[in-house]
């Protein structure tokens, strides 16, 4: 982690849930919101992953083929 990255943590529980917006990934200044929902994964939304342009809810970046853009 970037030394200027906050990290808090809170515990939930069947009460309480938390959701974490993902930060926005360099280079997808001019993305649409369809393809900006598709790199939002489980990870990023509990705030335990940062959203990578590589990257899809469906797909790691190893089954994403190579030269597909979003």
């Amino acid at each position: 982690m970037p030394p200027d990255v906050e990290v808090r943590v809170h515990d939930s529980n069947q009460k309480s849930r938390f959701m974490v917006m993902p930060m926005r990934p360099e280079g997808t200044e001019n993305w649409t919101e369809e393809q900006l929902a598709g790199i939002v994964t489980r990870d990023t939304m509990i705030g335990v992953a940062l959203p990578q342009v590589d990257w899809t809810a469906t797909a790691p970046p190893s089954q994403v083929p190579t030269g597909v853009s979003r």
